[in-house]
């Protein structure tokens, strides 16, 4: 036996190790958002109410006044009245008999044992909404924003008559 041979002795290979599975794929969260405007005159003044309520007067126009915004603001600026706000949103689902159609219903819940309807989800996406409640049972939260806002002009002037719908940004995860 030559020397090269006895350092490199060929040795029996150990018997492999079992090999654990493989871990199971992560599931990325998967989101959806849409809106719900406000129904109607009733509904605005029920919601301005709700975000005046929650809303610290301090934090009103992000706690400037008009006078300073006209300082410190620069052209095509806006601040709101009341910052969005993220609300409980009760869904409602309703399929018509005639032609399938799926209406889907938005409501902030105020306390308790009060809703404040807000108005309806857009058509285009309803059965899309419908889908995801009851394949995923995702998780629902909301934000409320629009309403009365300053918005600085080209030439600096500031004009507080502006106004938005009020809205609710709903969003789902799962």
């Amino acid at each position: 036996m030559s020397l090269f041979s006895k350092l490199f002795k060929q040795t029996a290979d150990p018997a492999p190790e079992p090999v654990a599975p493989a871990p199971e794929p992560v599931q990325k969260k998967q989101y959806y958002d849409f809106i719900i405007k406000s129904a109607d005159e009733t509904t605005d003044k029920a919601l301005q109410k709700y975000q005046k309520f929650w809303t610290d007067p301090e934090d009103k126009y992000d706690g400037m006044k008009l006078m300073e915004f006209k300082e410190e603001g620069s052209p095509g600026d806006k601040v709101y009245q009341y910052p969005p706000l993220d609300v409980d949103v009760k869904l409602e689902a309703f399929i018509a008999d005639e032609d399938g159609a799926v209406t889907i219903k938005g409501f902030i819940l105020d306390g308790a044992d009060k809703e404040i309807y807000v108005g309806t989800a857009a058509k285009t996406k309803a059965k899309k909404i419908l889908r995801i409640l009851q394949k995923e049972d995702p998780r629902i939260t909301g934000e409320l924003y629009g309403g009365k806002y300053w918005k600085m002009e080209d030439s600096g002037y500031v004009d507080n008559r502006w106004e938005e719908d009020l809205t609710v940004r709903v969003y789902f995860e799962w």
